[in-house]
């Protein structure tokens, strides 16, 4: 056997054991919402049992529906408002300047600010403007986290392309607008769902803005999982069925744009 073989079976073994490392979680967090409590917590574990679906049941009978409406709709709206808003200022700071470098040094420091520090004067903020325990607010809180990032990300899209291009756009009589919707997009259109993807995700994994900006109307799902953790149990299997609800629209959404997202991050369509 040549050492050629050895290296390439030792990557696929290495491979394949990180795979299962990476999913055992997701199958344990699966096999948790199938479980009794009993089955839960016997040891040693338990891997071949009859599934039953009751934890399901019990969560989708009660108000996880309207709870996952909402961490669909703020999730969403975050990333609609901050696509729009940063692309625009993305691509003014790279090809105009705006606000000089300061500008961009702020966009960047801002991203590495904890949203722990600025929560006491975002909820300050919120309750005066009325916004407590509403989406909006949630959506206003968000947006001081992913439209830095949209901005930052899109930016650096934006100066990878040449400008010779939007001149050439220019010298045909394209104006600025249609330059940017309908030639310059499409070629930053990776960067674009690289940052759709990040600040989707970001939104709808967050869990100190909805914790403290919600009470019940506005609750989103990684708050409303949080109740099954109490003082004097842990209710397992419904903890594992939200969980799994919970994973799914963050998987779909990120197969859907899984080509657009390795585009995004290795540059392919960007070309100096």
């Amino acid at each position: 056997m040549t050492s050629a073989k050895l290296r390439s079976w030792a990557s696929s073994g290495l491979i394949w054991v990180y795979i299962l490392l990476t999913l055992f979680p997701i199958y344990w967090i699966v096999s948790m919402s199938l479980k009794s409590e009993g089955l839960i917590t016997r040891l040693p574990p338990v891997f071949v049992f009859k599934p039953s679906i009751n934890s399901y049941i019990q969560l989708l009978s009660g108000d996880f529906l309207p709870i996952l409406l909402n961490s669909l709709v703020i999730s969403f709206s975050t990333l609609a408002i901050s696509l729009v808003v940063g692309t625009l200022a993305a691509y003014s700071i790279a090809r105009y300047n705006t606000g000089g470098e300061w500008l961009t040094l702020v966009v960047l420091v801002v991203q590495m600010v904890p949203p722990m520090v600025i929560t006491f004067p975002l909820f300050i903020l919120v309750r005066g403007l009325g916004l407590i325990d509403t989406r909006s607010g949630v959506i206003l809180a968000q947006l001081t986290y992913t439209l830095p990032f949209v901005i930052w990300t899109m930016k650096q899209f934006f100066s990878q392309i040449p400008i010779e291009i939007e001149e050439a756009a220019k010298i045909d009589g394209a104006s600025d607008t249609r330059t940017l919707f309908s030639i310059m997009m499409p070629i930053a259109m990776p960067g674009v769902v690289s940052a759709s993807v990040f600040t989707f995700l970001r939104s709808w994994n967050d869990f100190l803005y909805p914790l403290i900006l919600t009470i019940r109307k506005a609750q989103t799902v990684t708050v409303a999982a949080s109740r099954f953790v109490t003082v004097q149990d842990v209710l397992w299997s419904q903890v594992g069925a939200i969980s799994t609800l919970i994973i799914i629209p963050p998987i779909l959404f990120t197969v859907l744009l899984r080509r657009r997202i390795v585009e995004g991050l290795v540059g392919d369509s960007v070309k100096g």
